[in-house]
Parts: C-alpha cells; structure tokens; sequence
C-alpha cells in the first residue's frame, strides 16, 4: 500500500508541477520523492497550435540552411544544440526575443547563460534578422517537429 501512495504522491505533484503549481511538501519521504522524481522548475512551454504556414516554413528552411545550419543541425550536437523540437519547449515570442536580440539575452537570461556555459561559452553570432525572417526560421523549426 505504501508503494501504491508513493506513486500516487509522484503523480500529484508531476501534475502540479507541470502546470505551474505550486506544491508545499509536508513529510521528509515525500520531499525525497520530489526531489528524486520531479523537477518542479517552471518551464515556458508553447501552447498554441496552428497550422503551418508552408511558404513561411519554406521560407525560414531558406535562412535557416544559410544563416544557422553551420553550428545548429535539426536532431544532433554540434557548435549548439540541436532544433528540432525546439518550438515545443519555448514560445514563440520568446524565440522571437531570442532571434531579434541574440546578443541581449544571452547576457541577461538565466537559460541562455546556462546552455552558453554547457556549450563552452560560445555565443551564438547576432544573426541580423527582421522580424519577418525570424517568424519564417520559427515557422520552419514548428513544420519539422517530430
């Protein structure tokens, strides 16, 4: 009965901690399951879901291929971290943010200071795009989703 509880406890709290809630851990054994089990760091997820806009997305593939493809590949490491599910863990405002003002957030934003230190301290370059451009470079990073 005790395991049946625990698993019960683990899913409560992945549940809240998924959506963003906040959970007051009582007893030491169940803050051990949290902290084996759960990380309750909030993560800003994409929510919305519309449809590809296929001339964007073959658009963005265009930029993408001659302004990113040196040190980012789709599904492996290289000079950065690979893309392809990127637009299901952030938003696309703040990839947006990220693409417009490169230089800006990596100064500034907790995440980017810590993937810049697990890549060795290399920056990604500013590469220069409009607004437009980094709509199209999202757009296509969503069409490739798996």
């Amino acid at each position: 009965m005790k395991s049946t509880s625990s698993l019960i406890i683990i899913f409560a709290i992945g549940l809240f901690a998924f959506l963003g809630l906040t959970v007051n851990v009582q007893t030491s054994a169940a803050k051990g399951l949290l902290q084996d089990s759960v990380k309750t760091e909030k993560k800003e997820v994409k929510t919305e879901t519309t449809e590809i806009d296929k001339k964007l997305a073959n658009e963005g593939k265009g930029i993408f291929n001659s302004k990113c493809f040196a040190c980012h590949k789709l599904d492996s490491r290289l000079v950065g971290p690979p893309l392809r599910n990127i637009t299901k863990t952030l938003t696309q405002e703040y990839l947006t943010k990220y693409l417009l003002h490169t230089a800006e957030m990596q100064k500034t934003d907790p995440k980017l200071k810590k993937l810049i230190k697990e890549y060795n301290g290399i920056l990604m370059p500013d590469q220069g795009l409009n607004k437009k451009q980094a709509s199209a470079v999202i757009e296509y990073l969503r069409s490739v989703e798996k």
